[in-house]
């Protein structure tokens, strides 16, 4: 329920400089019952000097909580999740010398998904779980949020083996957001 109230009227997001490492280890920490109730080997690999961006902590949290809850869901007992976080340059190469985008990645060595279903997940309402266990609303809600980000989220999957989801979510500039919080003060 509490998903698709959010679904129907996500709140506009207030944006401010965030780290993404704490918020991921964050999100481990609130799932930890279940993790140990499964009990699946988690790895997160990030780089300890990874940029702050501009984002809503608490969005980016949801999008996270969503995508370790399906990857948990998929997870046989004692499975692994590997979450990385690392910068990236963008198709034509850095900007400035500097990295333009932070990736995050959830892998786990679950079931995968389907070529059939591959490119449904991110619509609302469809799940392949079973009735009262998903509404199809999380990998939905993730898309919209990660997409007000200015950022991208992709699945890959196959089969029988593992999945992964990848953010990719710009690195503002902040010379750039300073001239523009000074443009709209005129």
């Amino acid at each position: 329920m509490r998903q698709l109230l959010e679904f129907s009227r996500r709140r506009e997001a207030a944006f401010r400089n965030i780290e993404v490492l704490p918020l991921l280890e964050k999100v481990i920490g609130l799932l930890e019952h279940k993790i140990a109730e499964k009990n699946v080997r988690i790895e997160l690999k990030a780089d300890k000097a990874l940029p702050s961006i501009s984002a809503d902590a608490d969005q980016l949290q949801q999008v996270f909580l969503n995508l370790l809850l399906n990857s948990l869901q998929a997870l046989p007992y004692g499975g692994r999740i590997n979450i990385s976080a690392a910068t990236v340059s963008d198709r034509n190469g850095v900007v400035n010398d500097k990295p333009s985008g932070l990736c995050i990645e959830f892998e786990d060595n679950g079931a995968g998904i389907s070529p059939e279903h591959i490119g449904q997940v991110f619509d609302p309402f469809f799940t392949t779980k079973d009735i009262g266990e998903g509404t199809g609303l999380g990998l939905s809600v993730s898309y919209g949020i990660v997409k007000d980000h200015g950022g991208e989220i992709h699945v890959e999957s196959q089969p029988g083996s593992c999945t992964r989801f990848s953010i990719l979510l710009p690195i503002a500039n902040q010379e750039d957001a300073a001239w523009e919080r000074r443009a709209a003060l005129r």
